[in-house]
């Protein structure tokens, strides 16, 4: 992503001309992280991209930074400078891959249209609840979309999710949750699950579910296709396994 240029970048932003001073800062934060993959960035390395896309920089700069810093916390100050909050730079992720325009989805698609990428077919969402099969449908256009953050995130929250709806199926419920009436977290749902798939299948998922919890805790994670393809296939083979139970 590095050849993409300041002024390539806000190009492919809908409405960035739009944006108040704060959130073009941020996106410009954003936009050193995320395609210049910098470790760190500073206010003088966010000032100069305002004049590099022809944009007057806010008069109040040092204050909006500041701002950023101490009341909205959303630069977090690191050794060497400053990074985005872990969640702010997240959902600018996500919402990064729902801004680009629509020409370049449909390019990716077309790209795609070999069936590199594995997705959850229909075979699978026929044994799946709704709610389940709404969560595949997004991840599958993500997958086919190459966006392969989003495609991550989804995989993290349709794992547990999958888990508690087939607890319920079997009237079970009661069986995840703790003394006061809350689901399990994530690793003891997926030890509950244990005994409803195949032996091969649980250690499978297991270990793929450190990938799944990188893209939450891991900020320097970026997952590739080679991440994506073993990911995919072993939540689809659990899913599967899981429904097709009684």
């Amino acid at each position: 992503m590095k050849n993409i240029s300041p002024p390539d970048f806000i190009n492919s932003l809908k409405g960035f001309d739009d944006f108040d001073h704060i959130i073009k800062i941020i996106w410009f934060v954003f936009y050193k992280l995320y395609i210049e993959k910098v470790n760190y960035v500073k206010k003088e390395d966010i000032r100069p991209l305002f004049s590099q896309c022809w944009i007057d920089e806010p008069q109040n700069f040092n204050q909006l930074w500041f701002y950023l810093i101490a009341k909205k916390k959303i630069l977090i100050k690191q050794k060497d400078g400053f990074v985005l909050a872990r969640k702010v730079y997240q959902d600018y992720q996500i919402l990064y891959s729902s801004l680009l325009p629509q020409s370049k989805t449909k390019k990716r698609l077309k790209k795609l249209s070999k069936g590199n990428i594995v997705i959850i077919p229909t075979t699978v969402l026929k044994l799946l609840t709704k709610d389940l099969v709404q969560h595949c449908n997004e991840l599958n256009e993500n997958l086919e979309a190459e966006n392969w953050i989003s495609s991550m995130l989804l995989m993290r929250k349709t794992l547990p999710l999958a888990i508690i709806r087939k607890f319920q199926k079997d009237n079970k419920e009661k069986n995840i949750k703790y003394s006061n009436g809350e689901y399990l977290n994530s690793e003891k749902l997926l030890e509950k699950s244990q005994n409803l798939v195949e032996p091969r299948i649980y250690k499978e998922i297991k270990e793929i579910k450190f990938l799944y919890d990188s893209i939450q805790h891991i900020f320097t994670f970026f997952p590739g296709r080679t991440d994506i393809s073993p990911a995919t296939i072993r939540l689809r083979v659990f899913l599967e396994d899981l429904f097709k139970r009684k």
